[in-house]
């Protein structure tokens, strides 16, 4: 307790894949061994556990990753998903013509995090890139 980071807590280390788990409360109990006093033991009970399936840390971050990226793959099709029904609608053009972002310096572009190797050929002149719903479908679609 003395050198821990919060000396009010108590701690109880196991041995790795020891398959001990405590089971209630911990006592204080005084020990001794014949006339003579040992000293003053923390008891806390404990049961093993058997399960062989526990995951490792490890097995729990790589899990946690797999997820993640599960969701956002499938966040990625809902997105394609919704963005074709939008070009099949037949209103892509009068949107775009709205968006504010349709024609963006590459230099603004790439400082915004895009990659102007990502770009559909014909979009960019150089200096300034012109979106277009055709190259946009095409994008999604390839």
């Amino acid at each position: 307790q003395e050198l821990s980071q919060y000396p009010e807590e108590v701690e109880y280390l196991w041995v790795p894949c020891s398959f001990i788990a405590p089971d209630g409360p911990a006592s204080v109990q005084l020990v001794t061994t014949g006339a003579r006093e040992v000293g003053v033991v923390t008891m806390v009970p404990v049961r093993i556990n058997a399960n062989l399936k526990t995951e490792t840390v490890e097995e729990l971050v790589e899990g946690k990753k797999k997820r993640h990226l599960h969701a956002f793959q499938f966040q990625l099709l809902e997105v394609e998903r919704s963005l074709e029904e939008l070009a099949a609608e037949g209103h892509a053009e009068e949107r775009l013509g709205r968006d504010v972002f349709k024609t963006i310096s590459e230099e603004r572009f790439v400082s915004a995090g895009g990659a102007l190797s990502s770009l559909p050929a014909g979009l960019s002149d150089g200096t300034t890139i012109t979106f277009t719903v055709a190259a946009l479908i095409s994008k999604l679609v390839g």
